[in-house]
């Protein structure tokens, strides 16, 4: 008789009997059930998917780092445009821009002479409200930039009228007061129907017929 052969001890391999864990990890040895299951444990594709997980994160990285850059290059662009405006505005053949002139909103656009006639216009508008300022306040001091310009004496002009001694005022202003005298005497000789006219509160009038120089009056029968 021969004697049967034993079987092979079985060796450890990636295909055992193990506990299922609760987060999938062979290490874990929290069980969820008490039945033993077999499970295939790959080590190659723990290590495929860890290195996995590192490449994503490395790409979410560099990612956000390049946006980070863009972002950056685009506001210090935005910063130097802001601070030189003189500078040309720079771009490719695919970008085309409107004339700010000729944009829809833009306000209607006048020809030469229609701008030459306005600033006419407006010149003469400034000189007119200059002379009218100057006309109603003769008080004001004559300011000029003009430094070869020569004031000249409004008395001592060539058409200024001849100018009177003080003899001659004094003369001329009584010979006035005596014709307005004498005006008033006339008006009041041709218009006795007139009433007396008075500023001083204390003049008293009189009787024309009842004075002292006046005729005798008769009476209605010996008229």
């Amino acid at each position: 008789l021969t004697q049967p052969k034993p079987k092979p001890k079985q060796t450890p391999n990636q295909s055992q009997r193990i506990f299922i864990s609760i987060m999938g990890n062979h290490s874990t040895k929290t069980a969820i059930t008490e039945d033993w299951v077999d499970v295939d444990i790959d080590d190659s594709a723990s290590e495929y998917s860890y290195e996995t997980e590192e490449e994503e994160d490395m790409e979410c990285d560099e990612e956000m780092m390049r946006q980070i850059l863009a972002d950056a290059k685009r506001l210090r662009f935005m910063a130097d445009a802001f601070l030189h405006p003189e500078k040309p505005v720079a771009s490719t053949g695919c970008y085309c821009d409107g004339c700010y002139y000729d944009r829809p909103s833009a306000p209607p656009r006048l020809s030469r002479e229609e701008a030459d006639e306005q600033a006419q216009i407006l010149a003469d508008t400034y000189s007119l409200g200059r002379l009218a300022h100057a006309y109603a306040h003769p008080e004001e001091p004559v300011v000029t930039t003009d430094p070869a310009a020569c004031a000249r004496c409004y008395y001592d002009r060539s058409s200024a009228p001849d100018r009177l001694s003080v003899e001659e005022t004094e003369e001329q202003a009584a010979i006035m007061a005596d014709l307005d005298v004498l005006r008033r005497a006339a008006r009041d000789y041709l218009h006795p129907e007139l009433p007396v006219v008075s500023s001083d509160p204390t003049a008293f009038a009189r009787n024309y017929f009842t004075r002292y120089s006046a005729p005798e009056q008769e009476s209605l029968e010996e008229a």
